[in-house]
């Protein structure tokens, strides 16, 4: 199933809050890893919304609104949000693949995360060269380029062939 980011990013705050929280940049560009990674192991991407080229990097622009009060601050509560608030405890294979993927970036600094995201090859990087970083707007980021990206890193650790 697929969910709206605030679901992801709200799971990924719970995940984080006995720890000390977790801040928006970081639940953005961890949203944006698990949409690719998604796609070669799901075969389909686990966010309902694709991400957007922004300056910020690939960014989810309802999320940015949900979350953009907190600022740098570390976010320790699930934002509170009507339909949806967090993936179910039922959906062990989502709840598995965010495990995995904030796991694998546990030990990465923000700034190291975020230039991850930014890097040569990346799918932002990409869309945002074809655009010579100039754009008046948010520009979606293909999911065709992002599934690309992906399932070459996805063949490159073995977890598909």
């Amino acid at each position: 199933m697929a969910y709206p980011p605030i679901a992801v990013a709200n799971t990924l705050i719970a995940r984080h809050a006995s720890s000390g929280g977790i801040t928006h940049k970081r639940s953005q560009t961890l949203c944006y890893l698990l949409y690719g990674w998604s796609i070669p192991i799901l075969g389909k991407p686990l966010l309902t919304e694709a991400p957007e080229v922004w300056s910020e990097g690939p960014i989810f622009g309802r999320l940015f609104t949900q979350l953009s009060s907190y600022g740098d601050a570390p976010i320790t509560e699930p934002v509170q949000v009507k339909g949806c608030p967090a993936v179910p405890d039922e959906d062990t294979i989502t709840h598995e693949l965010i495990e995995w993927v904030d796991e694998r970036h546990a030990g990465l600094p923000e700034a190291s995360l975020s230039l991850l995201a930014h890097s040569p090859n990346s799918p932002w990087r990409r869309v945002a060269e074809e655009h010579h970083f100039l754009m008046s707007a948010p520009v979606e980021i293909p999911q065709a380029v992002i599934a690309h990206h992906f399932t070459a890193q996805a063949r490159q650790v073995s977890l598909i062939q």
